[in-house]
């Protein structure tokens, strides 16, 4: 029960990360015009999800960087959504996915440098 206890924490603590790149892979894809179905079935994240993951994630006391992580893969989602079901995006097609990508840019940066900087002082305390 402890094992599995550890490992549901280590999966919803990388889970958003993981789901955010694989989003951004996914959008990167579309401004070059591969069309992949593959990310947006596999790590999609409709609204209701993304309201119980952001509780779980303030509930492990997880950064804040973690709950944009859930947001940016559910706003991915709604926008894919928005533009294959409800109504297509015409011109701002190409805005949007380069907006996105933007946006997946800054997040991977940020987890990046907030990564380096935890091991920066992990070593310094241990030091």
């Amino acid at each position: 029960m402890k094992t599995c206890h550890k490992l549901s924490i280590i999966f919803l603590k990388y889970a958003p990360f993981i789901a955010g790149i694989l989003m951004w892979i996914h959008v990167i894809l579309k401004i070059c015009g591969v069309n992949l179905f593959i990310a947006e079935n596999l790590v999609g994240l409709p609204i209701v999800p993304c309201i119980i993951c952001c509780v779980w994630s303030y509930a492990f006391n997880f950064c804040l960087l973690h709950r944009i992580f859930i947001m940016y893969t559910s706003l991915v989602t709604y926008c894919i959504n928005l533009h294959t079901d409800i109504f297509g995006f015409g011109d701002m097609v190409t805005i949007i996915r380069w907006l996105l990508f933007s946006i997946g840019l800054i997040l991977i940066v940020l987890f990046i440098i907030k990564q380096c900087k935890n091991k920066y002082n992990e070593e310094i305390t241990n030091n």
